[in-house]
């Protein structure tokens, strides 16, 4: 039996403030908790030095503590991707992924304001590589001038640039 247009007009009618609070929700919910600013927390590339024999990567926190749970990505390229673990110092990270080229670690505590977590790569580095690290804060938390991502590169003659 087709609906007539009355019944149609009249379903309609009924479903727009449906539709209007399900496309609001989202919204509201998404406002409703304050943002955290982390401020200019900073994640920096270190080249192997004789003084300190693997690259690294540098995580340091601006004015306000990086909370638990902040997560820290690092992957490899290149001829050595599969000979690289990572170690933090402190040990104030756990690591929740290890596949392939990419280790994923969380902070289990806060970092405090200007406190610093370095990620050292340790196995055999002999060859060229490439390292990059991203940082990712825990919840809706931005960084206002922060630094979130760093690179390592060396080539076939010794030379590396970190950012």
């Amino acid at each position: 039996m087709p609906l007539s247009r009355r019944a149609l007009v009249s379903r309609s009618a009924w479903a727009l403030p449906v539709v209007t609070l399900a496309v609001a929700a989202p919204a509201a919910s998404a406002s409703g908790a304050p943002v955290v600013d982390l401020g200019a927390f900073r994640l920096a590339g270190q080249c192997p030095i004789p003084s300190i024999r693997t690259a690294g990567f540098v995580l340091t926190a601006g004015d306000v503590p990086l909370p638990a749970g902040t997560s820290v990505a690092l992957s490899s390229t290149g001829s050595s991707r599969r000979l690289v673990s990572w170690s933090p110092s402190p040990a104030e990270a756990v690591q929740l992924v290890a596949a392939g080229v990419t280790s994923a670690w969380e902070l289990t505590v806060d970092l405090g304001p200007g406190a610093s977590i370095t990620f050292r790569a340790t196995g055999s580095i002999q060859n060229p590589f490439e390292f990059t690290g991203t940082v990712d804060p825990a919840g809706d938390a931005i960084g206002t001038g922060s630094r979130s991502t760093a690179t390592i590169t060396t080539d076939f003659i010794g030379g590396c640039t970190a950012t």
